[in-house]
């Protein structure tokens, strides 16, 4: 990756993952209130986020069209799981 010299220099074979940090900081419930446009919630049942993306959920109080999906089986990393 070319914001991370030494992780990019690594093989992907030997099981590191990198990601960039993020901040959360100024996401509330009146953040998430002024949110108008669709929104799609993808959670994994075995997330320990799952509570905040419920409360997120709910928060998320100007949206018409929104939707949270609940996948069984699922952690926080999804996407790269191939066993569950």
């Amino acid at each position: 990756m070319s914001y991370d010299r030494f992780g990019s220099s690594l093989n992907k074979q030997d099981g590191v993952m990198q990601v960039r940090s993020s901040s959360y900081w100024g996401w509330n419930e009146e953040a998430a209130a002024k949110i108008i446009s669709p929104t799609l919630i993808l959670i994994g049942e075995q997330d320990g986020l799952l509570p905040g993306a419920v409360s997120l959920y709910g928060d998320l109080s100007g949206i018409r069209n929104k939707a949270i999906v609940r996948m069984d089986c699922a952690t926080h990393f999804a996407v790269r799981e191939d066993s569950q």
